[in-house]
C-alpha cells in the first residue's frame, strides 16, 4: 500500500497520470488529465481500450510506465 501512495504522490508532484491496457497489462504514462478528454474521443485513437489503474492493483502500480503518447496510434 505504501509503494502505491508514493507512486501515486510522485505522479502528483510531475503532473502525470497512468492509464492501462485492461487486455495486455501495459501501463503507459501520459500528462496529468489526459484521460478526462481521451475518454471523450476514444474512438479516433487505434489503442482506444485504456483505464485508470485500480487503486490497489499493486502490481500495475509498480510497473514502469511505457510512454503512452508513443503507443496510442
Amino acid at each position: 500500500v505504501d509503494d502505491i501512495l508514493s507512486e501515486k504522490r510522485s505522479d502528483t508532484i510531475l503532473e502525470k497520470e497512468r492509464l492501462y491496457n485492461p487486455e495486455t497489462g501495459e501501463v503507459y504514462e501520459f500528462e496529468n488529465g489526459f484521460y478526462d478528454e481521451y475518454d471523450v474521443d476514444r474512438n479516433k485513437y487505434e489503442m482506444n481500450n485504456l483505464q485508470p489503474l485500480p487503486d490497489d492493483d499493486y502490481e500495475l502500480w509498480i510497473e514502469v510506465p511505457l510512454d503512452g503518447y508513443r503507443h496510442l496510434g
